[in-house]
């Protein structure tokens, strides 16, 4: 029954396309890009969108491919059709807010070279330009762009839908990853940024914790043996794997319907999250961008590792000393630039303040417990 749905949809998709897309086709796109694209979208709908609205989605792979043609940069076709061309992130309510995302934050973005930078320029300043701020008083988790643009705050999760929708409207991909914590209660949701070939983590919403991404601890102790306790990436197909994002948001302990990759061994001690500080900075460029000091890279195998500190009064040791024994990533009180380009987790362009000594991360974490029932 779904696939002959899917069919009787599909059909009246194309049949709208032939009556009006191809009279707004720029010259970058092509019939064939919009046909894929719409075949993309129909065909892994959810059963619950059924059935799509014809304009709507021509529209959106439209706007999806112009936004593509003038990305930072560029990326395969599987990168675009999971991550750049969905009009929705889970199961929030659907809005259409590809127009109007690319026409408020296009500007913002303009001097940025590359699409992580473009990303954490967004997140560092939509939130005050749409009035949405986090709050434990949101009306549910998974809200959609205008419910919390129209009460002004959001959880973790609307956070991040809305700062992923603003990315795709831009033509960055970008998805939301998330998990339930295993040594505390409650979950958490945030944002990955595809560049430069990897996916790099970027804590959506935390300007005060720009210097550090505090969740990451809590993260590396997630538990690949317990299907409840894994890390999930979103995406719009489903993968070979079959596998789905195991919360609903509603019910945290309960599986969702949204496809999903198992990204646990990413977060996992030596995985590619928790090794993003161990990497020499890169040039920068772009919007909020800080100029380049060369500094030596972080001891490999040692998350957060920064060069030792020599306080004030103190003579400098002969050698540069192991950070304090049982303090993992003591930070320096001179800022570093960012790390390199294609590191997933790298850091924001913008030096931030220092972190107090001997204490890792920026300041205490927070523990969000917003996304329960």
């Amino acid at each position: 029954m779904h696939t002959k749905c899917l069919t009787i949809v599909r059909c009246m998709i194309f049949g709208c396309m032939c009556a009006m897309a191809f009279a707004n086709l720029a010259a970058a796109e092509t019939a064939d890009e919009i046909a894929r694209d719409v075949d993309f979208i129909v065909r892994n709908a959810p059963p619950h969108d059924l059935p799509l609205d014809g304009d709507y989605v021509t529209n959106n792979c439209i706007l999806a491919e112009q936004a593509r043609a003038t990305a930072p940069e560029q990326y395969p076709d599987e990168i675009f059709l999971e991550y750049v061309l969905p009009y929705s992130v889970i199961r929030e309510e659907r809005d259409d807010w590809r127009s109007e995302f690319r026409e408020r934050f296009a500007p913002i973005v303009a001097g940025c070279t590359n699409a992580y930078q473009a990303a954490v320029t967004l997140d560092r300043t939509i939130w005050d330009m749409i009035n949405v701020h986090y709050s434990v008083n949101r009306d549910k988790a998974r809200q959609s762009p205008r419910h919390s643009m129209r009460i002004g705050m959001a959880s973790c999760t609307g956070i991040s839908i809305i700062l992923i929708d603003a990315c795709r409207a831009l033509g960055i991909p970008a998805r939301l990853v998330g998990c339930n914590w295993t040594t505390i209660p409650g979950n958490h949701s945030w944002v990955e940024i595809w560049s430069d070939g990897a996916w790099h983590v970027l804590a959506s919403g935390e300007k005060e914790r720009e210097d550090s991404i505090w969740f990451l601890e809590y993260a590396e102790k997630a538990d690949a043996s317990r299907p409840e306790f894994r890390i999930y990436a979103c995406r719009w197909s489903l993968s070979p794997a079959d596998t789905l994002f195991w919360r609903t948001w509603e019910h945290p302990s309960k599986v969702s319907d949204v496809p999903a990759d198992d990204v646990t061994a990413d977060y996992l001690p030596g995985g590619r999250a928790a090794r993003k500080m161990a990497q020499p900075p890169p040039p920068q460029g772009g919007r909020g961008a800080q100029p380049h000091q060369s500094q030596p890279p972080p001891p490999q195998g040692v998350r957060g590792a920064q060069p030792p500190v020599v306080r004030k009064g103190a003579q400098p040791p002969q050698s540069p000393p192991s950070p304090p024994q049982g303090v993992r990533g003591a930070q320096p009180p001179k800022c570093t630039p960012s790390p390199p380009q294609g590191v997933r987790g790298a850091q924001p362009p913008k030096c931030p303040p220092s972190p107090p000594q001997g204490v890792r991360g920026a300041q205490p974490p927070v523990v969000r417990k917003e996304d329960q029932p």
